[in-house]
């Protein structure tokens, strides 16, 4: 007998899990690019948007193995959960940092709570008596803390208050989603429709609405709250709590995550942030009104020339050219500290125009006969025409004259080959001890769950060489040999976000080199079915590792030079995205 309500609950599930991840990137995209209010008061800048579109759909190639049982293989996929947990916690940082031990406070009860839920439940095991001590154990660590809160000095009480407010928040997530979640051996956990969408999007309004009267933000800067407090609850209730009865059960590659941007862990902040700003929306509040509220730490992005010459253009074409020419006149101004900057040229002295750059005569006069359409006060519209094309020769000449500063493909493609043989050394190693470590033929040795482990260990290592060396010295071992530096736009340190999000593009080679090296290993060492001797393989070996090669590194490599031969700065894609420059330490 056909079920109609079964079969329209089928339909309308599977129409939602299809179009959720695009709806909430259209949210993404609205809280990043559309506002800038919003996005400085949320969080939402277009670095996390970057991080969390294209970024996360390349971090699918990445797992950090951290957890072996029993045969099974416990690791945290890049794209699919460990992306949202460093957004949530700059999220948090940005929002608290002011208060540092309110960051850390958070974090040491939320951890200690996980640990004593956790072994709960291999001493307590599923089921409604667990249920029960995760209530129970959850409601008292918020009370706890809020009762710390009451008995502190007058100048720790809203500290306490607020930890006690972001412990409520994670741990209503945490408990709605372990009992709206399922651990199905063989297929994962699973999240009960539409269960995985209310909660979320409840948390989010709740984070937005009380964002004020408990935390002392602006309800804006609560979607942050809403989007960090959902994925960590989701990640404990969901992730933690629900793999135990996974354990051993699949001989596999266990990963949190796994499902990528349609995991629960990546897309309930997301839900949250949508069910926060449409409370707001339907509010009609404005991100705007902070009163005088700033983030703790919000590095203002530096200014560039391209934007505010297509600013420029669009009023002149709008009949606006007083306001024109002053943006046209701004945009040389910032290629000019740009190019400053790179080419350590002094500030100047007079006001003769591109003093101590490399600028002939007659640009000079350019310089000057801009800044004088500017100063006429009542330009007629032709003046504007006139001076956004100079403007535009002017930041296109100072562009040229900073490109030397830029590291070449060349450079930088011999700065990455070092650093690959520096992280892959080692990676052989590991890569043989794996294929040593599993029995039987070439097929048998790649679908072993301890070589699976060491190809996406090897490329999370590497990944995390590059962004830890970046974001802490500025530089990796082959670019220091090169002499070469990663910069941000005010030839500062790229922070921890900039160096991940510049990055992520390497997983795919990264991942690739170890498929193939894997592979041609477990062909040489262990032979093809059927009892072929290894060294028999060599050329089908070669043949593979090629291959993999020339798709899996080949061609990011050919869109790196295209990226790189047409962008003014020599940025490749993830320069691009995370806004950073890799340019000669000599100058």
């Amino acid at each position: 007998m056909v079920d109609p309500v079964g079969i329209a609950n089928d339909i309308l599930q599977t129409v939602i899990f299809l179009a959720l991840p695009a709806l909430l990137w259209l949210v993404l995209l609205r809280l990043a690019w559309t506002d800038p209010a919003l996005a400085r008061t949320s969080g939402f800048t277009r670095p996390v948007f970057w991080l969390l579109l294209p970024g996360a759909l390349v971090g699918t190639f990445g797992n950090l193995p951290i957890f072996f049982w029993n045969g099974d293989v416990l690791a945290v996929d890049v794209g699919g959960a460990l992306l949202p947990l460093v957004v949530s916690a700059w999220l948090l940082a940005r929002t608290f940092g002011d208060r540092g031990r309110l960051w850390a406070t958070f974090f040491g009860a939320f951890g200690a709570q996980a640990v004593v839920i956790y072994v709960g439940e291999f001493l307590i095991g599923a089921g409604p008596p667990y249920e029960l001590f995760l209530g129970i154990t959850c409601a008292a660590a918020v009370a706890g803390v809020a009762g710390l809160a009451s008995r502190a000095r007058p100048e720790d009480r809203a500290r306490f208050r607020e930890v006690a407010g972001l412990l409520g928040f994670s741990n209503a997530a945490l408990v709605a989603t372990f009992l709206s979640t399922q651990s199905l051996p063989g297929y994962g956990i699973v999240s009960l429709f539409p269960w995985f969408l209310v909660i979320p999007v409840a948390l989010g309004a709740a984070a937005a609405g009380f964002a004020r009267p408990i935390f002392r933000i602006p309800s804006f800067a609560g979607l942050a709250v809403g989007y960090a407090t959902a994925t960590f609850g989701v990640l404990v209730g969901a992730d933690l709590l629900r793999e135990p009865p996974l354990y051993g059960t699949t001989g596999e590659l266990l990963s949190i995550g796994g499902a990528g941007t349609n995991d629960l862990v990546f897309l309930s902040g997301l839900l949250a942030v949508a069910g926060g700003l449409l409370t707001l929306r339907v509010a009609r509040l404005r991100p705007d009104a902070t009163n005088g509220w700033e983030p703790s730490y919000a590095r203002p992005e530096p200014p560039r020339p391209g934007p505010i010459l297509r600013q420029s253009l669009q009023l002149a074409v709008a009949g606006a050219p007083q306001r024109s020419l002053v943006l046209a006149d701004e945009a040389v101004r910032v290629a000019e500290g740009q190019a400053r900057r790179l080419l350590r040229a002094p500030a100047p002295t007079g006001a003769t125009g591109f003093e101590g750059l490399p600028a002939p005569p007659w640009m000079v006069a350019d310089r000057r006969n801009l800044s004088a359409l500017v100063a006429s006060g009542s330009p007629a519209p032709r003046d504007s025409t006139r001076g956004w094309l100079t403007a535009r020769g002017l930041v296109q000449f100072l562009g040229e004259a900073s490109r030397r500063r830029f590291g070449t493909f060349g450079r930088r493609g011999a700065a990455f080959g070092i650093d690959l043989l520096l992280v892959t050394a080692p990676g052989l190693l590991l890569w043989y001890a794996a294929v040593a470590a599993s029995p039987g033929d070439a097929a048998h040795v790649l679908a072993a769950p301890i070589v699976n482990a060491a190809v996406y260990l090897y490329a999370a290592a590497a990944f995390l060489y590059f962004v830890i060396a970046e974001s802490v010295v500025g530089t990796t071992f082959g670019k220091w040999v090169l002499g070469l530096e990663v910069r941000d736009r005010a030839l500062g340190l790229p922070d921890g976000i900039s160096s991940l999000l510049r990055n992520l593009p390497k997983l795919i080679p990264l991942t690739t080199l170890a498929v193939g090296g894997i592979a041609v290993l477990a062909l040489l060492v262990r032979g093809l079915p059927g009892g072929t001797s290894g060294f028999l393989n060599v050329d089908l070996a070669t043949g593979v590792y090629l291959l993999v090669a020339l798709g899996g590194v080949g061609i990011p490599g050919l869109v790196s030079l295209a990226a790189i031969a047409s962008s003014p700065e020599r940025q490749r894609l993830g320069d691009w995205f995370a806004g950073t420059w890799v340019v000669t330490s000599a100058g």
